[in-house]
């Protein structure tokens, strides 16, 4: 090979070098005073804090670190050393410098990680809180006053205010979710309201789940919006249960032939809500002694709403057919999540309210004899 194929050989090795970005994470740090102290770097998960490596700070504070991260998105981790923690988020291949002078959970610096700064920007917001705080608090211990209180109450809304405003600008790194679930120092409130603020959530989600969609956190604050939805929808399902003439919470589920059928519809009948699954041992013995009680009754003013809470509708409809279920058979498509089943604070199936014909509520899981007295009474 001659000189000038070796040059072009070393140009080429160097460019697809150059073109790697190492996965190699480095931190690098100072913690003045902490000499020859145990630190600890931990991994934040959705469920736990796993221990990835420890160091020893030497004669001066300081300390390294030398991690992968697999990851295409940043990660949270945490560092310790005795009672002091400081949050970290990570991409691979950042080199994270952090320095620090006294109270280190306070007081510390960082550089060469975006999402740590940004962290770190958050927690500069907190620290000014607490003091603004401590100051308040020791006027009001020299002698109680009102304008203290007043004064308090003014600086936890201008902070929540300077919060939403630092996740609208930070809506694109996961430094927003941290702040999301942060709470208040002095009450140990959340700062953003599952109810109130679900805006916030969703918004950051809609930003992150373009750029970060495999990242866990992400994904786990699609669960809890999710079910932040269901509880507002459970809500106002409660509410206008309440709204209605009838003394029972409405129900409006659709049948084998996806038609919506109100629970409200059979008012002036006698009528049995019924729970059930069709996978449940129970809830098909149920449906054999139900189905001679409504043969009995049907013609005299008896009606089966009944509430099937089957994650799969085709087993659903082939357990109708099977059994030849002829009553009114529904489905809630939230399955055992059912927000039905939660207006009639349902804990297991099969499970059943009997209704009289002026809509009162008359009887609870009442099977076999015992629902065919009660029947026979009211009718």
């Amino acid at each position: 090979m001659n000189n000038k194929n070796i040059l072009i050989f070393i140009l080429f090795v160097l460019l697809i070098s150059c073109g790697r970005k190492s996965n190699n994470t480095h931190i690098n740090g100072t913690f003045s005073g902490q000499i020859e102290q145990n630190i600890y770097l931990e991994q934040i998960t959705i469920s736990d804090i796993l221990l990835i490596d420890s160091a020893k700070t030497n004669n001066k504070g300081n300390f390294k670190f030398k991690f992968h991260i697999n990851e295409k998105h940043p990660v949270f981790y945490n560092l310790r050393i005795n009672e002091h923690n400081v949050p970290l988020l990570l991409s691979a291949g950042e080199k994270l410098n952090i320095n620090s002078l006294g109270n280190i959970s306070r007081n510390y610096m960082v550089s060469g990680s975006e999402g740590t700064e940004s962290i770190k920007e958050y927690n500069n917001k907190v620290v000014r809180l607490k003091e603004a705080i401590d100051t308040l608090n020791a006027i009001y211990y020299m002698g109680p006053r009102l304008d203290i209180i007043e004064n308090l109450s003014r600086l936890l809304i201008e902070y929540k205010q300077d919060i939403i405003k630092y996740v609208v600008v930070n809506s694109n790194s996961l430094a927003s979710i941290y702040a999301l679930y942060q709470h208040f120092p002095t009450t140990g409130d959340r700062i953003f309201d599952k109810n109130s603020d679900i805006l916030y959530y969703k918004m950051v989600y809609d930003s992150l789940c373009l750029l970060y969609p495999d990242s866990p956190h992400v994904i786990s604050l699609k669960k809890d919006i999710d079910n932040m939805e269901y509880s507002r929808q459970a809500d106002n399902m409660l509410a206008a249960a309440r709204a209605e003439t009838t003394a029972f919470p409405e129900i409006d589920l659709p049948d084998i032939n996806d038609k919506k059928v109100k629970l409200s519809s059979l008012y002036g009948k006698v009528i049995l809500l019924d729970f059930w699954m069709s996978a449940s041992p129970d809830s098909k013995l149920n449906n054999a002694d139900l189905k001679e009680i409504y043969q009995e009754f049907v013609d005299y003013g008896f009606e089966v709403y009944q509430v099937s809470l089957d994650d799969s509708k085709a087993q659903w409809i082939n357990t109708v057919f099977e059994q030849n279920l002829t009553w009114i058979s529904v489905r809630d498509i939230n399955g055992r999540s059912s927000m039905s089943a939660r207006l009639y604070n349902v804990a297991r199936v099969p499970a059943n309210y009997l209704i009289d014909k002026e809509g009162n509520i008359v009887g609870k899981n009442l099977f076999g004899e015992e629902l065919y007295s009660k029947i026979q009474e009211i009718l």
